[in-house]
């Protein structure tokens, strides 16, 4: 009962009570030559214990230290993994595309006209009938308005990558 107030295994306080007799019987102790044989048992026993807790600790931070290496390989072939790329390529080119769509029509045509088809600002003013100046002012707020939609949108790739990578 003392061992398994330690150890908290009765498996084990049976085996580390063996040990004790085990190593009188292995040193050819004189128990003889003691005057309290029960403390020196208990002595042996608690060093016995303290052995015990020391290598289990030992043992479960090489675990912890084994677990984080796994952790580290797996980020390591997450990164270099080109599928994770090609998702999240493939990803950011729709999430682009659908925040392209919700632009507001005059605004998504000078964008899609000027990003996209290479046109200058007074080429785009002369199609659309509006002054350059008003080119200008649109393109700026398609770039805010998807700066907004896209910031959101690598939030959500962040977290799709986390659940790839740690959870699948």
């Amino acid at each position: 009962m003392f061992a398994y107030s330690y150890v908290h295994s009765m498996a084990v306080a049976e085996d580390l009570v063996q040990d004790v007799f085990l190593k009188i019987l292995e040193q050819k102790m004189d128990l003889r030559e003691y005057n309290n044989v029960g403390s020196l048992l208990f002595t042996i026993l608690k060093n016995k214990c303290l052995d015990y807790i020391k290598h289990k600790m030992v043992e479960e931070n090489h675990m912890q230290d084994v677990a984080q290496a796994n952790y580290l390989i797996a980020d390591k072939y997450a990164l270099e993994d080109d599928s994770m790329t090609i998702i999240t390529e493939n990803e950011t080119r729709k999430m682009l595309k659908d925040a392209i769509n919700s632009l507001p029509d005059n605004i998504k045509e000078v964008f899609i006209q000027s990003k996209f088809k290479d046109k200058t600002y007074k080429e785009i003013a002369d199609k659309c009938g509006i002054t350059t100046r008003q080119v200008e002012y649109q393109l700026y707020k398609a770039m805010q308005i998807l700066k907004e939609k896209m910031d959101r949108c690598y939030f959500v790739l962040g977290i799709l990558y986390y659940y790839i990578v740690y959870c699948l």
